[in-house]
């Protein structure tokens, strides 16, 4: 399986997404590969979809290697991850070197015009609309509607979906980005991909990831890692080179330094401050752009009713 975790295309990581790779690495009984793609504003879209090909790629190649098996490739993630996994899963069908043989959408993007999600106030918890619009203009700084529904970005616009790998979808029912997995989803179903919708009423975007809260999300799981426990292989003779190059592991030092830098950032007083000065960082630029504002425009008007009559 191939990992692709969410975060807007602009925060998380290999950590972030470690506790749901290992859970579903032990639960599936897979080979499970997390990929750290490319994030803006560095790095603006396209850069993280050619990134999640090329790793895509890496792993069919590697398949034999790593313990794999090329004909049961499964592309999976999270949020901005799933529309990863659907955009590879294009990719391989057209361009090879051989198809997928299923997908797992967590809460998908798909159409990252954002026509499809949810504006309803209710549903934007955690994850609201001054969140998702931030991670929009760093992602995709300047783009017009039509640019964000380019299918070689927005996987639900791509010209044929029919042919793609079977889809197990998965939303929260309390989440922008519900009525975006269920149109992509549909769509899957109408181009006679066999897609599967699993729908969990009550839970927010990203609780896969907080199954130590979330009961749910350990339910959700357990459904992903039945699915690619049962993926029926593909045809991938074509995929794995004669003679792969060979893996650069880390050497055993390299090694042991980043598992200690894992381990720090596990530590709410590392991680957690990291956040929180984030946030702080967004709230005080916001700030600052009022007061600029209004100190340019003046303060508004007080209504009739509320003004002092001497």
């Amino acid at each position: 399986m191939v990992w692709y975790h969410g975060g807007g295309f602009v925060v998380g990581d290999l950590f972030t997404a470690d506790g749901v790779c290992r859970r579903l690495a032990r639960a599936a009984c897979a080979t499970v590969i997390s990929v750290h793609y490319r994030r803006a504003p560095e790095h603006p879209l396209p850069a993280a979809h050619r990134d999640a090909c090329a790793a895509a790629r890496w792993a069919l190649a590697h398949a034999g290697q790593l313990g794999a098996d090329p004909a049961r490739l499964v592309l999976a993630g999270d949020s901005a991850g799933g529309g990863l996994a659907a955009h590879v899963a294009q990719r391989l069908r057209d361009e090879g070197p051989a198809p997928a043989a299923l997908q797992v959408l967590c809460y998908p993007a798909s159409d990252f015009s954002l026509a499809r999600a949810d504006r309803e106030a209710a549903h934007a918890r955690l994850l609201d609309w001054e969140t998702i619009e931030w991670f929009a203009a760093h992602s995709m700084p300047g783009w017009s509607d039509s640019q964000r529904r380019d299918p070689s970005i927005s996987p639900l616009y791509a010209d044929r979906l029919g042919g793609l790998p079977p889809a197990l979808v998965i939303t929260a029912g309390v989440d922008p980005f519900r009525s975006d997995g269920i149109a992509y989803c549909r769509a899957l179903s109408e181009a006679g991909v066999s897609a599967t919708h699993r729908d969990f009423p009550g839970q927010i975007h990203g609780f896969a990831g907080m199954d130590l809260i979330f009961p749910a999300a350990g339910d959700a799981l357990r459904q992903a890692a039945d699915a690619i426990a049962r993926v029926r292989p593909v045809d991938a003779r074509t995929a794995v080179s004669a003679v792969p190059e060979p893996i650069l592991w880390d050497r055993v030092v390299t090694d042991r330094l980043r598992r200690m830098g894992d381990t720090a950032q596990r530590l709410p007083q590392v991680n957690g401050a990291r956040v929180l000065a984030t946030l702080a960082d967004h709230h005080a630029r916001a700030a600052l752009a009022t007061l600029v504002s209004l100190s340019r425009h003046g303060s508004p008007r007080a209504p009739d009713s509320q003004r002092t009559i001497p």
